[in-house]
């Protein structure tokens, strides 16, 4: 595997050394995530490296191997006292059964359920407050909307130890031949960018958040 960053450029991953990752197990230059231990949603966390409080974001995050209970990609605020499920504390992810929830609250309901291999979306607009969620490159039930002002990380979260993720914030640790970059020619992504979003990287933070 070759990562794409460069000293002047990094792309976003996962933080290991967040406590609530502590029972997991980080691979590929932390964009793979494995959940450990004991069965448990506080423990079983993954948080981007990257926050971001404005500007417009694609994430991709391949499931690799799914769980019965698992929020599979998501965003959740820096604020956030995480103290239970990704439904309950963050403000809208996607989750594997069908759903998109956020607030404690069932958002959409009745949507396909994820299977192994495929792969997430959200193109996440900051500055607005309004996320869309993808499926293997089809838009994922309705934009949620009305998200409040604040500084938010990509997440992803499972109940039972072995739920594994990999992440794609533009430089993919799995084979990717989507061959998608965002505007600026940042990234490799299974789906077409969308129109004014752009992958997590220190050059996009700097011109676009």
């Amino acid at each position: 595997d070759q990562s794409t960053d460069t000293c002047t450029n990094n792309f976003a991953t996962l933080n290991p050394l967040i406590f609530e990752s502590s029972s997991n197990t980080f691979a590929e230059g932390n964009l793979k995530i494995t959940g450990g231990g004991s069965d448990s949603w506080t423990t079983h966390y993954g948080l981007s490296t990257i926050a971001v409080s404005t500007g417009k974001w694609f994430v991709e995050a391949k499931v690799t191997t799914v769980q019965s209970s698992q929020g599979i990609l998501g965003i959740i605020s820096t604020s956030k006292n995480i103290a239970s499920s990704l439904k309950d504390n963050g403000v809208a992810t996607v989750e594997k059964s069908g759903r998109i929830t956020g607030g404690g609250n069932n958002l959409q309901t009745g949507l396909t359920a994820f299977s192994n291999g495929d792969i997430a979306g959200a193109a996440f607009d900051a500055t607005n407050g309004t996320i869309q969620f993808y499926r293997n490159g089809s838009a994922y039930g309705n934009a949620v909307s009305s998200i409040a002002s604040d500084t938010y990380y990509f997440v992803t979260n499972s109940y039972e130890a072995g739920a594994v993720v990999e992440f794609n914030f533009g430089s993919p640790p799995y084979a990717e031949s989507g061959g998608n970059s965002d505007a600026d020619g940042h990234g490799n992504f299974s789906m077409a960018v969308p129109s004014g979003y752009f992958a997590l990287n220190t050059k996009n933070l700097a011109e676009y958040g």
